[in-house]
């Protein structure tokens, strides 16, 4: 299939923009995931957090009664302080 410089040069102009438009919308966060952090910690946390929260929803129904939803909801305001100490660890030493 041939193709025009002008359709060439059209192409060429999209795809820029296709680039652009991606490196302007990824963020901070999607950037250090995608650049700095290691893939197999990153695999190793997202196992050991999986883990984590299974056992504890668990033990939240088995220990205190609660439904799934309000297990989860208890899991997850433990991980949102869990997580800001590490982080506030990892920061400030």
């Amino acid at each position: 299939m041939k193709i025009s410089k002008r359709q060439l040069k059209r192409i060429i102009k999209e795809e820029k923009k296709k680039l652009n438009e991606y490196g302007t919308a990824m963020n901070a966060a999607e950037r250090a995931i995608g650049s700095y952090f290691d893939v197999d910690l990153m695999a190793r946390l997202r196992n050991n957090v999986q883990d984590i929260w299974d056992n504890a929803v668990d033990s939240a129904i088995e220990f205190d009664g609660l439904e799934v939803d309000e297990a989860e909801d208890a899991v997850a305001a433990g991980f949102g302080k869990l997580f800001k100490q590490a982080l506030e660890k990892a920061r400030w030493g």
